[in-house]
Parts: structure tokens; sequence; C-alpha cells
């Protein structure tokens, strides 16, 4: 789903725009920067610098600052979900939107009512 500027904008739009593009494609790039720096720094302290201490301090920075990164993001995620919550200029079907990141999951599930119990959509117990 891309971000789409409304054909009248006013601020909330352009608001909601600029929420859409930070959601949908800022954090997610920074997130994958991050999961690989850890990545990568895992590799060089245990199979890289096996031997080499030099290479294994250079891994544990890697690894201390890929989760340095990823914790402020998360904060930051949340900060734009607060944010957005309470200004209601969330992008539907983003993964910060109260329906999660698919657009799937804002639709209740089709669980059964179970045999005997009353149930709000069964049309037999109603």
């Amino acid at each position: 789903m891309l971000c789409k500027f409304a054909g009248d904008p006013k601020i909330g739009d352009l608001l909601s725009y600029l929420t859409c593009l930070i959601v949908k494609s800022f954090i997610p790039i920074i997130f994958a920067i991050a999961i690989v720096a850890f990545v990568w720094g895992v590799l060089q302290f245990f199979i890289f610098g096996a031997g080499e201490e030099a290479t294994r301090e250079k891994g544990k920075q890697f690894i201390v600052w890929g989760l340095v990164a990823l914790a402020v993001m998360l904060s930051v995620l949340g900060l734009v979900r607060i944010l957005g919550n309470t200004f209601g200029i969330l992008p539907r079907g983003s993964p910060t939107s109260p329906g999660g990141g698919d657009d799937f999951l804002d639709s209740p599930l089709d669980i059964p009512c179970p045999p005997g119990a009353i149930c709000e959509k069964d049309p037999v117990n109603v």
C-alpha cells in the first residue's frame, strides 16, 4: 500500500502523508539496518574473530550499538503511535495503527461459538 496525498489537501492530510512516509518507509529501513548491524556484530564476535581480540571487540561494539538502535527505534515507533492516536493521523494498515500492519488483521476472527455457550454473533442464541 502506497502513501497517497488527498486531492484537496489540508494540513491534516499533509500530516497523515508524512506519518505514512515515516511509518511505512523510514522506520522499516532503519530497523533493517539495526538488525543487520546486530547480526554483523554477532558474526564478528563469534565466527570471524574467534582468535582475534580486536575483531571480537569490534563485533561487541556492533552488537551493543545494534541493540541500542533497536531500542531507540522501538521507542520512536511507540512515540509515533501515541502521537498518531492522539491526533488521529495514523494511516490505516500501518504497523502502528490499532489494527496492525495488515488489513486482514482489522477484521474480527471467525471463531465458532462453543456448543451451549451464548455468543454475540450466534444467531440461534441471540
